[in-house]
């Protein structure tokens, strides 16, 4: 949630009391360019983002994962034929003293030759892990891993003011990637918003858009599999755009929902076609936007159905209109069928659902359940019941379809919302 420096703290109360103050995981804070220049106090150049968990315990972040400078590594290894750089082999940070951790403390020697050895020979000459006698320190790996790095050359010495100093050599390997955690600092993702949605419209068709770059940098903070982002108070549909723009670059499947209350037909006039217009490519005008994103992009609208005080004939309109309900619940979008008394819907795969929506009527169920036993792959089947009892539904020769009672679940929630609006709520 992004918020600026008036609300953040009511914000962070409130969600405590929603997901619970034990799931807050951070509070990110946004750099950006602008602030407000006339204010006789100082220019606020920040925003904040709030970040929770449904399971703290269970919550894992992506990681910030980029190559190693190359410039970094100044020195080279003539026998390797590598560029490399150091790092004290001595212990710096926790449990770095000698007494942490004993066992990491021994001698190193030096033979005639300059060769460095954990084992002592003749006329070689001994030196421990400290720069000086006041000084207490250990080692960074354990004496046979010492050895070995030593036989691999991974270690070298230099005279520093009397001083023998080792140290552990670190070689570039350019298919090297490191991986640390994100700052909370979001920095050098301020690309305007106003500029990136008048590019499609030509004109400033919103106000104080966010900006793609900004929406895929949170997006990317989590991992790739984490395939559904919803943006449940969408404005211009910026996170629609970074979700497609992202998968592009990175092959993911990440999937968006988009939930916005229409005001000023926004929906229709710039959500939807600002999204077209990045999935075909081209302006609502005809002239090329850019090479467009393959995606697949459906619409959906709500309202209400006539209240009934039969319960059973209320629940029974109400079931007419959930299709597009259980469409996203099971991810099948594509219209494949439509008849009397049911529908037939597919994925972009082998996945069927069927919905079935006549309580009363035998022929068309049984019509359905021949079409059902000819189709392949994944099926699901859905049956409007009154009580969720599917026992008076012959289903013995569907063995290989998932049966489901339409949710109750659903019309709870319309009695519920009906119910609030007779109130005045």
């Amino acid at each position: 949630m992004s918020i600026d420096d008036r609300e953040v703290f009511n914000l962070k109360l409130l969600c405590d009391s929603i997901f619970g103050e034990k799931n807050f995981i951070c509070c990110f804070v946004k750099e950006g360019s602008g602030g407000k220049q006339d204010s006789v106090t100082y220019s606020v150049k920040h925003e904040y983002l709030l970040c929770y968990s449904k399971n703290a315990q269970a919550f894992i972040p992506n990681r910030e994962k980029k190559h190693r400078d190359k410039k970094e590594f100044k020195f080279f290894d003539k026998a390797k034929n590598m560029y490399y750089k150091t790092q004290l082999l001595r212990k710096w940070g926790d449990q770095d003293r000698r007494e942490d951790r004993p066992n990491l403390y021994y001698p190193l020697f030096i033979n005639k030759k300059g060769l460095i050895s954990t084992k002592e020979e003749e006329n070689s000459q001994a030196y421990f892990p400290v720069n000086s006698l006041k000084q207490e320190g250990r080692w960074r790996w354990a004496k046979n891993s010492m050895q070995d790095n030593i036989d691999n050359g991974l270690v070298e010495y230099k005279k520093q003011n009397g001083e023998i100093i080792f140290y552990e050599k670190i070689f570039y390997d350019e298919t090297d990637v490191l991986s640390k955690p994100f700052s909370t600092i979001i920095s050098n993702v301020d690309k305007r918003g106003i500029e990136e949605i008048s590019s499609i419209f030509g004109d400033k068709v919103f106000s104080y858009p966010k900006s793609v770059d900004y929406l895929k940098y949170i997006i990317g903070l989590f991992p790739s599999d984490c395939n559904t982002v919803l943006d449940f108070f969408a404005g211009s549909g910026t996170t629609g755009q970074a979700v497609m723009e992202l998968n592009k670059e990175d092959g993911g499947h990440r999937r968006f929902i988009l939930c916005t209350n229409n005001e000023n037909s926004i929906c229709e006039t710039i959500t939807y076609p600002r999204l077209k217009t990045v999935m075909s490519g081209f302006r609502k005008d005809g002239s090329k936007y850019g090479d467009g994103i393959k995606a697949n992009l459906f619409y959906f609208k709500t309202d209400f159905v006539n209240d009934s005080k039969n319960r059973d004939q209320a629940k029974y309109s109400l079931v007419e209109k959930c299709n597009g309900l259980l469409s996203i619940l099971e991810d099948c979008f594509i219209l494949k069928d439509k008849a009397t008394n049911y529908f037939e819907y597919s994925d972009c795969g082998d996945k069927r659902m069927f919905i079935y929506n006549d309580f009363y009527s035998k022929k068309p169920f049984d019509e359905m359940k021949e079409k059902i036993k000819k189709e392949t792959g994944k099926k699901i089947l859905y049956i409007f019941s009154t009580d969720d009892d599917l026992s008076p539904f012959d289903l013995s020769d569907l063995t290989d379809v998932e049966v489901k009672p339409i949710p109750t679940k659903i019309y709870e929630i319309y009695k519920e919302i009906v119910e609030d609006i007779k109130r005045g709520e």
